[in-house]
Order: C-alpha cells, then sequence, then structure tokens
C-alpha cells in the first residue's frame, strides 16, 4: 500500500514546501537576491533559474502569503495602539515607472506583546489614502513619525500620538545647532531638557525589559513626578526659557513634543492623581 501523494503548494511545479520556504527565507530574510540563491544551488549540484524562483515567489504570495498577509492585518486591526512608519524603496524594472522613481514600504504594526505582528505593505507613493484605508473603520491610538497625513485621517475615533524617538531628534538637532550641550545648558535651553528628561523615560523602560515585568526597579513610584518634569505641551517648561536657538526651526519639535507628552501623560493615566484625566486629542493644526 502506498500513501497518496500529498498536494504540491504549486500544482504542476516539483517545488516543495521546503524548497519553498529556504528560497523565502534567503531573498526576504536574508536580503539574498535571487541570482546568489541561483549560484548557491548550482553549487550544492541543483540548476534552478532565478526566472523560475521569481515566478515561485508570485505564486506562492498568491495562493498562500496572500491570505497569510490578510490574517494578520485583521489580527492587527483587534488592537487599540498601532504604530505607522514608512521608508523609501527603489524598485527596478516596474511597469510604468522609471527605476530612479523612489516607491514607499509602508508598516504597520503593534505595540510591544507577547505575539507581535508586522503587517507591510507597499505602494508608489507616500500618499495619505494609503493609512486611510488601511485603518479605515479603526478605533484606538496610532503612533506615527511628525508626517501630517497620520494626524489627519478623517477618523474621529483614532488618537494621535508622536513617537518619542522623532520627538527627541528635533530636540537634539537643536541643541546641536545651539552649539552642544555646554552651550545649550548654559542659557537654559528647554530644548537640553526635553532631550535629557525623554531620555529618562527610555533609561526607566529599558530598566523594566530588563528586570521583567515583575520588577520595580525602574519603574515610577507611586506618588513620583513624571520623567518629563512638568514640560508643558507648549514646549515650555516651569522657567519658560526661549526655545529658539540662532537657526534652529522649533516649531517641529514643540508640535511633536506636544503630542509625545500627552501620549506620556495617558500612559501613565492613574499613576499620579493629578493626572488622570484624558488628553484632549490634537486639532489639524497642532500636528
Amino acid at each position: 500500500m502506498r500513501a497518496p501523494q500529498p498536494e504540491p503548494p504549486i500544482p504542476g511545479s516539483f517545488a516543495t514546501p521546503s524548497l519553498l520556504a529556504w528560497i523565502v527565507n534567503g531573498k526576504y530574510v536574508m536580503s539574498l537576491p535571487l541570482y546568489r540563491i541561483e549560484t548557491d544551488l548550482k553549487a550544492c549540484g541543483a540548476t534552478i533559474s532565478r526566472q523560475d524562483m521569481a515566478n515561485w515567489m508570485m505564486n506562492v504570495h498568491a495562493r498562500w502569503l496572500a491570505k497569510v498577509h490578510e490574517r494578520m492585518k485583521v489580527e492587527l486591526l483587534s488592537h487599540v495602539r498601532i504604530h505607522a512608519d514608512e521608508t523609501t524603496v527603489q524598485v527596478l524594472k516596474e511597469p510604468n515607472r522609471e527605476a530612479k522613481k523612489k516607491s514607499r514600504m509602508w508598516l504597520f504594526c503593534s505595540a510591544r506583546c507577547d505575539v507581535p505582528v508586522y503587517v507591510f505593505e507597499y505602494h508608489e507613493t507616500r500618499r495619505k489614502g494609503v493609512a486611510q484605508e488601511f485603518l479605515a473603520g479603526w478605533s484606538g491610538t496610532l503612533t506615527a513619525n511628525g508626517y501630517k497625513p497620520y494626524f489627519n485621517l478623517g477618523n474621529p475615533n483614532i488618537a494621535n500620538t508622536a513617537c518619542l524617538v522623532h520627538v527627541r531628534r528635533y530636540f537634539a538637532q537643536i541643541v546641536k545647532i545651539a552649539g552642544g550641550d555646554a552651550k545649550a545648558a548654559s542659557a537654559a535651553s528647554v530644548a537640553l531638557e526635553a532631550r535629557r528628561r525623554i531620555d529618562a523615560m527610555f533609561q526607566g523602560r529599558l530598566q523594566v525589559r530588563r528586570h521583567g515585568a515583575g520588577c520595580q526597579e525602574g519603574r515610577p513610584r507611586r506618588g513620583a513626578p513624571p520623567a518629563h518634569g512638568g514640560l508643558r505641551g507648549d514646549g515650555r517648561g516651569p522657567a519658560s526659557p526661549s526655545l529658539a536657538e540662532a537657526g534652529a526651526a522649533p516649531c517641529a519639535a514643540v508640535r511633536c513634543g506636544v503630542l509625545a507628552l500627552r501620549h506620556e501623560r495617558a500612559r501613565r493615566r492613574g499613576t499620579w492623581s493629578s493626572r488622570t484625566t484624558s488628553p484632549s486629542r490634537p486639532s489639524e493644526s497642532s500636528s
């Protein structure tokens, strides 16, 4: 007796699941171009052209991976917090597009959790409609960089917060233009103070990650002041010194800072009785 042969992943093809998985891993995880994978296979005595492998990848996506992608998207949209970003990518020999034109790879991912979800989507442009279509019908907190369309999606159920890493870059740039930490400190620079307080928040979270969620080291003490030290959403601290060092454009940092500090206060809500109110949504003018 002989068991029936299982259905191949691609009908009519000799490509086995393990071979396809090996090629997918090599190309998309190890970033190997198909011509190098073709060379590796040839060295092992297997002659498989890069054209065949390219067709396999498209076929596997259409038959199998597109379903996984859609299921991951459904899972991601069940979360109440999503992070979004996009980066440029160059695609060669794309129909009706010059090779020098920049396309975009969009990333939507979950916040830190036990089973994180990362969904990548390729689009030719950075148009606002990409995020609008992906997040249509979703409600929750969206964390992104300072790209304005993220804060103007036309969905009243989405609360926007700014990524503290991006916010820090603006403040760090202001400090650099001002002549460095020493000169900024002598001028009582709010930009320097803001950067240091963001660093303090990062260090606290890093301690929690290193020592485990159950460890109290690195956690803020109940009743202790927040790490941002009361830096107000308009970019001013208790002494309210000017933020505009020579040559700097602080408005971008302030706009991002407003959103980032609201996010931090919302995250700590309930820890300090004086900060139990929900952060108000940023208007389009503050995005």
